[in-house]
């Protein structure tokens, strides 16, 4: 308590004000700025509002149902990345994504208000890229060197046994005889 300090803010945003007032506040901002389209504001909207539609699932993940209790000084980079690396690990990585934009964009509100020193999602783990190696799209990679092999011998001229495949298309083009 001692080192507790307390940052007052300019305006309505201070340490204490809830994360969902920031999503307000952000929501207003991009409305009144230009270079937002409405469907950039309703994007922002449908990620941080829980849908009120009876048919839509109220267990999906938003930033209203996870972090928008959260105090600002309670948003540390730690409880942040948590809430981030929770969503890759269930699987949904473009929702982490697009809730680190939202949620860099709504801590940037309370550090120009005096909130908060710095962003901390400025120190949230960056996403690493997926190292899966690069595949075709060929369903049996098996059969791959001998079908490989049929085409270099085709494109050689030589004779090739008949596949469902090449009796369906047009022969091959020899050219033009008179």
């Amino acid at each position: 308590m001692r080192d507790h300090r307390e940052q007052l803010g300019y305006g309505r945003v201070t340490r204490t004000t809830k994360l969902m007032d920031l999503a307000v506040e952000l929501l207003v901002e991009m409305g009144n700025d230009d270079a937002y389209t409405d469907g950039n504001v309703e994007d922002y909207r449908r990620e941080i509002y829980v849908s009120t539609d009876k048919r839509a699932n109220p267990a999906t993940i938003k930033i209203e149902n996870s972090v928008g209790n959260l105090q600002v000084w309670q948003a540390t980079a730690g409880e942040l990345d948590r809430h981030l690396k929770r969503l890759i690990a269930l699987g949904l990585r473009r929702k982490a994504k697009q809730h680190k934009i939202i949620l860099r964009a709504m801590m940037q509100i309370a550090v120009r208000h005096g909130a908060v020193e710095t962003n901390p999602v400025d120190g949230v783990s960056p996403f690493t890229r997926r190292r899966n190696p690069a595949r075709g799209k060929v369903q049996d990679h098996g059969a791959l060197p001998a079908f490989r092999a049929q085409v270099r011998a085709w494109a050689n001229g030589e004779a090739t046994r008949p596949t469902p495949v090449a009796r369906r298309g047009t022969g091959r083009w020899y050219g033009w005889s008179t």
